[in-house]
């Protein structure tokens, strides 16, 4: 929650050769949240039954083709 004169922004540090600094500011917060979420049904869907934590499953990704190609 922000006030409404605060707004979200990321800084990252790629540390190597050569270093790099990534400045967002404004980011689409809400958008960006929804697509992890989104991205995370196929591995949901594949998932066994019952009680299954994310810690179980693989690293998130990003889905570049239709979900329905990632579900077997």
């Amino acid at each position: 929650m922000y006030a409404e004169d605060e707004v979200d922004h990321n800084d990252w540090v790629i540390k190597g050769e050569p270093q790099t600094e990534v400045n967002i500011a404004c980011p689409a917060t809400v958008e960006l949240t929804c697509a992890t979420t989104v991205n995370r049904i196929p591995d949901l869907l594949q998932a066994p039954a019952g009680f299954y934590t994310s810690e179980k499953m693989a690293p998130s990704q990003y889905r570049t083709y239709p979900l329905h190609y990632y579900v077997k």
